[in-house]
């Protein structure tokens, strides 16, 4: 995909299997998994993503979008 290593990707979604094969593939790929909750509104989700600098959103569905 062209990501910088240890670069940190935004993971979004409930506790379940996709996301922990996601988190620790994430480290397995070199990059550095970074967990959002699914009750945080936009406004919290705004920051983290601009705080951490990631350059890749995994989520779970649409509603999360």
């Amino acid at each position: 995909m062209g990501l910088t290593e240890y670069t940190p990707i935004m993971l979004m979604g409930f506790n379940s299997p996709e996301w922990v094969f996601t988190f620790y593939g994430s480290i397995f790929a070199r990059y550095i998994p970074v967990g959002m909750y699914t009750t945080n509104g936009p406004e919290t989700c705004e920051y983290i993503a601009n705080h951490c600098e990631g350059e890749l959103v995994v989520l779970e569905d649409k509603i999360q979008l």
